[in-house]
């Protein structure tokens, strides 16, 4: 299959997206591919330039697929899935705590040095995020077995974060969770 990458990724059509991308031309648009096409056509054109994309796919499905078949091209280090479902009433009621794990970890990627290829469905380019410096500032590291120190200054930074006070902790949509509010 390298074969192939290396003869799609010499050809005019792809040269000037990489020579657009290498130019400093951050944003280029490819389109026209469809199915293994466009798979093959961005996996040689990361390897030509070794510059971030952001592949939108119209459905999670979709993005499923192509992530797979990407990461038979490249690898599992630089192929990352943003798991979103269309429609948000799905995204409530099934989302998986793997693909909120999943999505997360690939915003953490994203604010540090990230060099891959980010494949999305729509409905994810449409989901609001916080900016990246407070994404930054936000983070907490929590080691187990380490003294968090000033327990009451801890708590009220996890409120200011969005997080409520509660006697217990239950499963999302549990009976206790509305009873604290």
């Amino acid at each position: 299959m390298l074969g192939l990458q290396h003869f799609v990724g010499d050809m005019r059509e792809l040269n000037a997206v990489a020579n657009g991308i290498e130019k400093g031309m951050n944003e280029q648009l490819l389109s026209g591919l469809s199915g293994s096409a466009r798979t093959v056509a961005s996996a040689a054109l990361y390897r030509k330039t070794k510059k971030s994309q952001l592949i939108v796919t119209h459905n999670l499905y979709q993005a499923q697929k192509l992530y797979e078949d990407l990461v038979d091209l490249l690898d599992e280090d630089t192929v990352f899935l943003y798991p979103v479902n269309e429609l948000i009433s799905a995204e409530i009621a099934v989302a998986s705590p793997e693909m909120k794990a999943q999505r997360l970890d690939l915003l953490n990627k994203l604010v540090g040095d990230f060099s891959g290829l980010v494949v999305v469905p729509l409905a994810g380019v449409r989901r609001l995020l916080p900016p990246k410096a407070l994404w930054e500032e936000s983070q907490l590291t929590i080691t187990v077995g380490e003294d968090i120190g000033d327990l009451e200054a801890f708590i009220k930074t996890l409120i200011m974060m969005g997080y409520r006070r509660s006697d217990g902790v239950c499963p999302r949509g549990n009976e206790c969770a509305r009873r604290n509010h």
